[in-house]
């Protein structure tokens, strides 16, 4: 039996998708699978609650416990280990790029990373590159 006095705590699908949608662009990949996550940090689209670097998961900027609502506005992508870091405090900005996994990938490794994840490598359009 669902209460539907509770919020709901997940976010719907399409929330997701616009959750997404509103991350920014990384230049030179496919928007579509590529996206960097509130801190900077390059996640992949098809990796989403997994706990490798470009694994992601959608964030309640203020906290649920907190009061958060579960809304594209309140909703942000984090890279699961910030994320999971993160858990129920309201942090900075600065303190969530001090806590993320710094590395930098070349052209190249992006590609090989985004070839295991999907099988192929796709390129941006430029219709999908400029949609933010």
């Amino acid at each position: 039996m669902i209460n539907n006095n509770r919020p709901r705590r997940t976010f719907f699908t399409q929330e997701k998708k616009q959750c997404w949608e509103r991350a920014e662009i990384i230049p030179g990949r496919d928007p579509a699978r590529w996206r960097f996550d509130a801190a900077g940090n390059p996640v992949l689209n098809i990796l989403r609650g997994c706990l490798g670097q470009f694994c992601h998961e959608y964030d309640h900027i203020l906290p649920f416990s907190k009061g958060g609502e579960t809304s594209v506005e309140n909703c942000q992508i984090l890279q699961t280990h910030l994320n999971r870091y993160k858990s129920n405090r309201n942090l900075s900005l600065e303190e969530l790029k001090k806590e993320s996994i710094k590395q930098y990938f070349s052209d190249r490794e992006m590609d090989l990373i985004e070839i295991a994840a999907y099988g192929s490598v796709k390129k941006p359009t430029e219709e999908n590159q400029n949609e933010n």
